[in-house]
């Protein structure tokens, strides 16, 4: 991992365990701190759409072995600035 790509998920602002996933899988939200969420970037390359669907793949197929995930709402938050924090902007409650 690059200096940089530490730099820009702001290591001074972690807490001791956010800091050890830092260094251990280059993101501070993964494992117990993870909580799904999907990014949604203007990708325009299709042998990249390609890769990361086909490596997707098989990690949604483990999360949903055991129960099939509950999608509930849709929240869109934007990022005014690169780095800055994101801003919530619109929560679209699902009917269930």
């Amino acid at each position: 991992m690059q200096p940089s790509d530490i730099a820009r998920r702001q290591p001074e602002r972690l807490d001791a365990r956010g800091l050890e996933l830092l260094r251990a899988y280059g993101y501070p939200l993964v494992l117990e701190r993870f909580r799904f969420h999907m990014t949604l970037a203007n990708c325009t390359n299709p042998d990249q759409v390609r890769r990361v669907m086909t490596g997707l793949a098989p990690r949604i197929a483990e999360l949903n072995r055991a129960e099939p995930a509950q999608l509930d709402r849709i929240c869109l938050f934007e990022e005014p600035t690169p780095g800055a924090a994101l801003r919530r902007l619109h929560d679209w409650v699902l009917a269930g």
